[in-house]
């Protein structure tokens, strides 16, 4: 019998030796871990066989030691029998210090611990490989780093249940993925705040996917998330299903890619209700034969303008019937003028519109009772002079609307129509639609008088706004301007609509406000709300993000919510807040 010891790769002690199993066989084994070698008919066909073993088993160990991954085997209580130099350098220890040891003796985070030692033993009673992700903190730096674990179970030398862990650092991988998480749900506020329902449609597979706020849209549920293209066309007015197919069609048989696809239509919402909605998109993938794969777009609630618009229709029809009814009056009998103008005005009246006679001669001018209220005036308040409607004209307006005027009065152009911005009494502006016929002077044949009238058309212009600045809003996000720049456009795009409004933005980050945009608030204020922690009594803003709902506040000045910021508020003019939490 060969008396000599032999270094083993498993335990790296020198404590291993020739012995003979079952009265025939030789193999070398280690009397400390109770590791095997092959089996051989002679001591010395044993010994070449263990040295043969040690050598494979050496390279296998050098390429665990240089792998950049973290490898390690546990037994089933846990304790490290092998761990390389990455992880030891993870734990600030050694190889040889793991050994014997369970993870709570080099990281003080024992829930992490715990984890580890329960999947150990899954694995083990599962008897197959699993993939797991975990973290670890490093004990001395507080690092936490995020791995996948691909861990395998064997059986060690002696029969006792083992695993094999390999395992690959994903935290700068999970780091970018959560600031793309981050971005897409900052784009997904923004264009919830910008009311735009977004869908993307595979055309391979026929089905589209959308955001939340497109259910909204819909009077869907906000879990419906994906459904095939069909359920789209279901929704479509039975009337406009054929313009919506033949717009799409007109924008994927485009090759060359120039066409976008922008469309106004009616759609059914589940409860039957039809609306009006502004439909846009493009082709955003081909395939590598230039047909198109994908496509994205939006849409967005219009009805209300649309609504608007058809009034507008009708009224204008309306109004041209009865200007045709009143130029053939004045052309049958310049006698009857006055007695069609007052026809002509009570139709005004009940249109909503206000009426101007201007004689051209004396510039004396007839104003209707309408017309002086649509500015905020009352009868008595506006003198009958054209001086009183230039005072109220929007100086950068004038000058054009004058020369409409000579056009018309010189038979440049046919008709006469302008709009233009007037100052209403309280201060603000007001959009106006004037139109105009000339009266003749049967004596010489000049033009005597100018009758025409004024209509409000400020709705519709603020609408025109809204779309504006909606789609700047949507090129800066497409063109990844800075979060605040949008944010700022956001809260411009609503104080547009509501004059007197002071639009502000905040993030909630954990419990603490920060400044997004409000570029119409002071920046003594902005700074004061800034780092804030939300509460049930911090202000409109920090109350609502604390308990999710809205908060409307008449009065900051008594509201108990203020009394710790109403000194930031009143001193810039504030005097009541309203307050909407966007939930994610």
């Amino acid at each position: 019998m060969i008396d000599q010891k032999f270094a083993c790769p498993f335990c790296n002690k020198s404590n291993a030796q020739v012995q003979v199993f079952d009265d025939k066989d030789y193999q070398v084994s280690c009397q400390d871990c109770m590791a095997r070698g092959p089996a051989a008919e002679t001591e010395k066909t044993a010994v070449q066989l263990w040295e043969a073993f040690q050598l494979e088993t050496s390279l296998q160990r050098l390429a665990i030691d240089e792998s950049p991954d973290i490898i390690f085997i546990k037994d089933s209580d846990g304790r490290f029998l092998l761990g390389n130099p990455t992880l030891a350098r993870h734990y600030s220890t050694t190889p040889d210090q793991l050994i014997g040891h369970d993870d709570g003796r080099f990281n003080p985070n024992r829930e992490q611990v715990d984890s580890y030692l329960a999947s150990i033993r899954d694995v083990i009673r599962s008897g197959e490989t699993q993939r797991v992700e975990e973290s670890s903190t490093n004990s001395l730096t507080g690092e936490v780093k995020h791995y996948l674990s691909v861990k395998k179970p064997f059986l060690g030398p002696s029969g006792d249940p083992r695993v094999l862990v390999i395992a690959n650092d994903i935290t700068e991988l999970k780091s970018t993925y959560q600031q793309l998480e981050e971005r897409e749900n900052r784009y997904d506020y923004a264009m919830n705040i910008a009311g735009e329902g977004i869908w993307d449609w595979d055309l391979k597979n026929n089905v589209v996917t959308h955001n939340a706020r497109w259910c909204q849209i819909l009077g869907l549920d906000n879990t419906r998330l994906q459904h095939p293209v069909e359920e789209f066309v279901a929704l479509l007015h039975e009337d406009d299903r054929h313009a919506v197919s033949a717009a799409l069609d007109a924008v994927l048989s485009d090759t060359a890619g120039e066409r976008k696809y922008i469309h106004e239509h009616r759609m059914r919402r589940e409860n039957g209700e039809v609306f009006w909605v502004l439909d846009r998109g493009e082709v955003v993938e081909r395939d590598d034969q230039g047909r198109p794969v994908r496509m994205v777009g939006a849409i967005r609630d219009i009805d209300e303008r649309k609504q608007f618009e058809l009034r507008l229709e009708q009224a204008k029809a309306e109004l041209s019937r009865l200007n045709e009814q009143l130029e053939e009056a004045v052309e049958q009998r310049t006698a009857e003028l006055y007695r069609s103008e007052e026809r002509f005005a009570l139709a005004m009246r009940g249109a909503n519109e206000g009426l101007w006679d201007w004689d051209l001669e004396t510039n004396q001018v007839y104003y209707s009772p309408r017309w002086k209220s649509m500015l905020g005036y009352e009868d008595s308040e506006v003198e009958s002079l054209l001086d009183a409607w230039e005072s109220m004209v929007h100086p950068g307006d004038k000058a054009y609307v004058l020369q409409a005027v000579q056009n018309y009065l010189s038979n440049k152009v046919d008709t006469f129509e302008v709009e233009m911005r007037m100052q209403h009494k309280s201060g603000h502006y007001v959009f106006i639609r004037s139109r105009a016929f000339k009266v003749m002077d049967s004596a010489s044949g000049e033009a005597a008088r100018l009758v025409g009238t004024h209509v409000d058309i400020s709705d519709r212009k603020r609408s025109e706004v809204f779309d504006q600045r909606t789609t700047k809003i949507l090129e800066m996000i497409a063109k990844g301007n800075a979060v605040s720049d949008i944010y700022n456009e956001i809260a411009h795009l609503y104080e547009s609509r509501h004059p007197g409004l002071r639009c502000s933005m905040l993030e909630l980050e954990g419990d603490t406000l920060l400044h997004g945009g409000a570029p119409s608030l002071p920046q003594a204020y902005c700074d004061a709300v800034h780092g804030l922690k939300n509460g049930p009594d911090v202000g409109s803003c920090g109350t609502a993000t604390y308990t999710g709902q809205r908060v409307l506040v008449e009065d900051i000045e008594t509201d108990p919510k203020w009394t710790k910021l109403k000194g930031y508020a009143l001193p810039h003019g504030m005097r009541c807040c309203w307050s909407e939490p966007i939930q994610n």
